[in-house]
């Protein structure tokens, strides 16, 4: 069985019209799905925002389901200029930036967890044999939502990584501590020159926007509309890309 992580179910919405995926009966998570894929036990749970959360869902997911590896998936902002929105990138490995200064000083990643090498080659073989564009590299995960271009690029350079999550480094501690390979990919859905609203606040705990916080914050913040119509349209493409990973992915195993 392999376990499916991702922070927000639209991340991967529509994969229940490309596997056999029922609803679990366990709703330790707001999102979790139990059934098949390729043959073998597939569980899909979104963890939500918080790191937290994250462990508490994914340690449930390992206990109960047993998985033999846990494969994070989700959304990423570019620190790359050669990636393009709805890119993906197969994370090499994952680095922890637990705290963000924004003054353009010296960084430090604190961790890094390796993606399993046999995951690693598998994916890149599954993705050689797709029209899906991507690139291979590190990713950082990041405390926060980094949109400015410049710090974006800062935090690339500075730390060698091609793209920014919020997610995959606790995912990989997990299965770090639980003895269980690893894999990243994140779709990429804003690239590096791209300035990203902080849409914080019109988010729910489980990640979903809200209509209604949407348009508060626009009537509020009018400048952003466009970056936000333009970040929710990249974030379709990124969804379809990795429902296409995914399906390829769990078919060739």
């Amino acid at each position: 069985m392999l376990a499916i992580i991702v922070a927000m179910q639209r991340e991967l919405a529509g994969i229940d019209k490309v596997l056999s995926l029922r609803r679990a009966g366990r709703l330790h998570s707001p999102y979790l799905l139990e059934g098949e894929g390729g043959g073998q036990g597939v569980v899909l749970a979104a963890t939500g925002i918080g790191t937290k959360k994250k462990d508490e869902i994914v340690s449930f997911v390992v206990e109960n389901y047993r998985p033999d590896a846990l494969i994070c998936l989700g959304y990423a902002g570019a620190a790359s200029k050669e990636l393009g929105v709805g890119n993906l990138v197969l994370y090499s490995q994952v680095q922890l930036l637990e705290e963000f200064v924004s003054t353009k000083g010296d960084i430090h990643a604190m961790n890094t967890i390796p993606s399993d090498p046999q995951l690693e080659s598998l994916a890149d073989k599954v993705l050689r044999k797709t029209e899906l564009p991507f690139h291979k590299g590190g990713g950082v995960t990041v405390p926060n939502l980094i949109g400015d271009p410049e710090t974006k690029r800062w935090i690339g350079t500075t730390l060698g990584v091609k793209a920014l999550d919020m997610e995959s480094y606790w995912v990989a501690e997990v299965a770090r501590r639980q003895g269980l390979p690893f894999l990243g990919v994140r779709a990429i859905t804003d690239s590096m020159t791209q300035r990203v609203p902080d849409l914080a606040g019109v988010v729910n705990g489980r990640g979903d926007p809200s209509v209604f916080l949407s348009m508060a914050y626009a009537l509020r913040h009018p400048l952003d509309i466009y970056p936000m119509l333009r970040l929710a349209r990249s974030s379709r493409l990124a969804t379809r890309n990795l429902v296409e990973f995914l399906s390829n992915f769990l078919h060739s195993q």
